[in-house]
């Protein structure tokens, strides 16, 4: 993630699309970025109103087309000149050679930034199809409890999978964030944090939820904490869900 602008990567943490490593780092990064936790806020809260709503699956053959097309647009092969007796300088120190060597590291920079950023784009996509499996499934289970500082927290669960939502949250003061949980008997770890929720509003997709987890809401500092340092204010049973 260090070769990319941090606040460039909101989205994709809202939408879950991070690995474990890049989550930690943003997470680093969203203790002590303002802005980055006020968007977040309001992705993760449209992320989950667009997962509600029924989603229409793509043309058949559609990606097979569009990968069709992008192998169709070649690259020109290099011009050699083979005239004997010529002095040449090597190519590298020729003006020409020059800004062909920068264009093709541009390009190979370019495209690799391509690839990751389609990559990002697919576990977002991935994601949004699964919050909608969820929340569509027509045998999922859902539960609502008040939140303790305000606000009602929202579970629905199906399949191993839940979404959590909390809307009308007291917005938190600097240096604190909602930090969510699935605990266990055997303790708590971390669901990942949901920011200040200056909108009210927050939400996670959780992809793996047994009947006897219980799903929390903790007040942590703003880097969010290894363990639960306060009481939940909001705990949904996932079998209540």
């Amino acid at each position: 993630m260090s070769d990319y602008d941090p606040h460039t990567l909101t989205g994709a943490y809202s939408l879950d699309a991070l690995d474990d490593a890049e989550r930690r780092q943003f997470e680093a990064h969203l203790a002590e970025c303002e802005s980055c936790r006020q968007e977040v806020a309001g992705l993760t809260a449209t992320a989950a109103a667009l997962g509600s709503a029924e989603a229409a699956p793509a043309p058949p053959g559609l990606r097979d087309r569009v990968l069709r097309e992008a192998a169709r647009t070649r690259q020109l092969p290099p011009v050699v000149d083979l005239a004997a007796g010529r002095a040449t300088r090597p190519w590298y120190r020729q003006p020409l050679g020059i800004a062909a060597s920068f264009l093709l590291v541009l390009s190979i920079g370019l495209g690799a930034f391509a690839v990751d950023q389609s990559r990002r784009a697919d576990r977002a996509e991935t994601l949004a199809g699964r919050i909608t499996a969820v929340t569509t499934d027509p045998g999922r289970q859902q539960a609502q409890q008040p939140v303790a500082t305000g606000g009602t927290g929202t579970l629905i669960s199906a399949g191993g999978r839940a979404v959590f939502r909390a809307t009308g949250l007291r917005p938190l003061p600097s240096g604190q964030t909602y930090q969510l949980w699935i605990i266990d008997p055997s303790g708590a770890r971390s669901a990942g944090l949901l920011g200040r929720a200056p909108g009210g509003d927050v939400s996670r997709f959780l992809p793996g939820v047994r009947p006897q987890d219980t799903i929390g809401m903790t007040v942590e500092p703003g880097g969010g904490s290894s363990a639960p340092t306060t009481d939940p204010v909001v705990a949904i049973p996932v079998r209540a869900a």
